[in-house]
């Protein structure tokens, strides 16, 4: 039996919060975006996990 079980549970890119950092995860988010947005992302995740994930185009900030 396969399904799910529980909340579902995201992991994603971690970067620092400062001024430093900003263009390193701008440049992160541009291009998940855009993996998402051309069907990239649904291949990988076809190719690697068997089918495609509803993912949530946005996340709330960690507490």
């Amino acid at each position: 039996m396969v399904g799910t079980f529980g909340d579902p549970v995201y992991f994603s890119w971690a970067g620092r919060d400062d001024e430093e950092s900003a263009s390193l995860n701008a440049f992160m988010d541009e291009q998940i975006q855009r993996l998402n947005e051309d069907g990239t992302l649904n291949e990988l995740q076809e190719k690697w996990f068997g089918s495609p994930m509803d993912l949530p185009l946005e996340l709330p900030a960690a507490e």
